[in-house]
């Protein structure tokens, strides 16, 4: 099969503050909670909403020139801390985010794997461009 931006892609490096990962796969999720109350009628009636924070996986993997272990490191620092990070992933910039949790594994190859979850209430803007 002829390799076209449709079937191959690079992996996008993503720095959040001092980690840097190619990642590789990317996902974000969102959602709303919507308050129903009865009404007099028997209808039901919107009365309220809540915004939940988004959360966003990072998933690719860190190379042996950018040391996995410092990664590992300054991962578990930053979720258990209250850092808040910014960055940009294809052209979305996202704002707010707090490390809620992270994973690396060691498969034997010339990098680690890893995935990295974060939570942001700020809203997803686009980038400029320069």
């Amino acid at each position: 099969m002829k390799d076209t931006p449709f079937n191959v892609r690079e992996a996008v490096p993503v720095t959040l503050g001092s980690l840097t990962l190619y990642c590789e796969e990317f996902r974000v999720t969102d959602s709303t909670a919507w308050f129903e109350q009865p009404t007099v009628s028997g209808d039901t009636a919107i009365t309220n909403c809540c915004r939940h924070a988004k959360k966003i996986t990072l998933t690719g993997r860190v190379t042996e020139e950018d040391t996995p272990l410092g990664f590992i490191i300054a991962a578990d620092s930053a979720a258990g801390a209250s850092n808040v990070y910014s960055f940009t992933y294809r052209g979305a910039v996202f704002s707010g985010c707090r490390v809620a949790s992270f994973t690396a594994e060691d498969k034997g190859g010339p990098f680690f794997y890893v995935s990295v979850t974060l939570i942001s209430s700020e809203p997803v803007t686009a980038a400029e461009v320069v």
